[in-house]
């Protein structure tokens, strides 16, 4: 039985609607879905976004949320479907395309050079999710753009690496921020970034064992190298796009929704038991939940009902630690920062689990904000921080507040108690 949107989003765990607002808005998603569905769907998608868009070039020109770098992908797949692109658009995707091209041409040679560093050196690692998507599931690799190159090392070998990359012309960058030491520039500006654990934050767990004993054989430009596992691939795409900004470059939609269709080519089934298990196992199925929906009910993506529902028990389940942690990588995006932009994209469930989290926090969340306190401090912030908030939102409302406040143009219009507040200076 088919299910409408209707009832599916009544049944929501909370806080599931404050995490849409991760993921693109209409324009850009009928965008993606012109360049990852097939036939009539794709066209009709191209269809709906010229009729949105008045401006295709100056949409496209204007781009800040990533779309652009999955030109190629849209090129591609239009052309093979006969789609019209338009005259006064197609010169463009050419070009889009030719940039690519010769982009992607020193991406795959500087790729070379350190992952042949590494092996050389007899150490071993694992490629990211961006060169297995890239280099072993398309087969045009300028189909996905990739601007990194992230490898999961373990910790006892991430200095013998580091060695290794600098051996071959890699730097460390000369700021010192916590992650600086684990990544290394080539001249050309290409990062490559060593990683001994899958999460940026601490409150989502990844299986590092089982993601060494899952990952398989490839080669990769000429380099024999160990891949992710589709499992693994699957989830650590969907969490990792949860917590960091860069999901606004939307590789994490055409990555998975590219990986679902080709096994469905190749009739592979994905083990999504186990899906289901890492992702509880990593404390991450409200966003597994909220970006899976999002994929199969926009792009059809091959997603068993039973899994979805799977997810859902699940992340209604969890506790305010997770509610926090999924707030934190809302936040992660600077254009949702404000409390305010994230209670208006909340109904009341999910406005009652944010309170209750902000207002009593787990211990454990508390700590990993500040590390280096004891015990009687940490059990101090209960106190300071609602009266941190309010200070905040006192602060705010006020500014809000001054900028009504027009600046004095004729001194007979301002009625007595609206006065302007006196400016600082001589």
């Amino acid at each position: 039985m088919i299910r409408s949107a209707k009832t599916i989003f009544a049944s929501d765990p909370p806080l599931a609607d404050t995490l849409r607002l991760m993921l693109p808005d209409a324009p850009t998603t009928r965008l993606l879905q012109a360049a990852l569905l097939q036939g009539d769907a794709a066209g009709k998608a191209w269809s709906q976004w010229r009729q949105t868009v008045s401006d295709p070039k100056a949409f496209l020109a204007s781009d800040r949320v990533g779309i652009k770098r999955h030109l190629p992908l849209l090129y591609r797949n239009l052309t093979n479907l006969d789609v019209d692109l338009g005259r006064d658009i197609e010169p463009y995707f050419r070009a889009a395309r030719a940039r690519e091209e010769l982009r992607s041409a020193r991406y795959r040679r500087f790729l070379g050079e350190a992952l042949n560093a590494l092996y050389q050196s007899g150490i071993e690692f694992v490629v990211g999710k961006g060169v297995t998507i890239g280099e072993t599931l398309r087969a045009d690799p300028v189909l996905r753009h990739s601007h990194d190159i992230d490898l999961l090392v373990r910790s006892q070998e991430i200095p013998a690496a580091a060695d290794a990359l600098r051996s071959a012309g890699f730097t460390s960058p000369l700021s010192h921020s916590p992650r600086s030491e684990k990544r290394f520039d080539h001249e050309s500006g290409l990062p490559v970034e060593l990683h001994d654990r899958l999460y940026r934050t601490p409150f989502y767990n990844g299986d590092l064992a089982g993601v060494w004993s899952r990952a398989r054989a490839g080669n990769v430009v000429g380099i024999p190298v160990r891949l992710l596992g589709d499992t693994d691939l699957l989830v650590h795409t969907l969490v990792h796009a949860s917590v960091v900004p860069q999901r606004c470059g939307l590789s994490w939609i055409v990555d998975v929704v590219s990986l679902l269709q080709q096994r469905n080519v190749e009739g592979t089934l994905i083990d999504w038991p186990q899906v289901t298990r890492l992702a509880r196992q990593s404390h991450a199925t409200l966003p597994m939940y909220v970006t899976c929906q999002y994929l199969g009910m926009t792009f059809k993506a091959a997603i068993p009902q039973n899994v979805m529902d799977e997810l859902r028990r699940s992340a209604a389940k969890v506790g305010p630690l997770q509610h926090l942690a999924a707030l934190d990588g809302v936040r992660a995006d600077l254009r949702h920062r404000r409390l305010q932009a994230i209670l208006d994209a909340s109904r009341w469930r999910s406005r009652l689990a944010i309170a209750r989290a902000m207002l009593l926090p787990p211990p454990e969340y508390l700590k990993a904000g500040h590390p280096d306190i004891g015990a009687m401090r940490l059990a101090t912030l209960y106190f300071t921080r609602p009266l941190h908030f309010i200070a905040r939102q006192a602060r705010r409302i006020r500014n809000r507040l001054r900028k009504r406040v027009a600046p004095a143009q004729d001194f007979g219009a301002i009625l007595p108690g609206n006065l302007p507040e006196p400016q600082g200076g001589n």
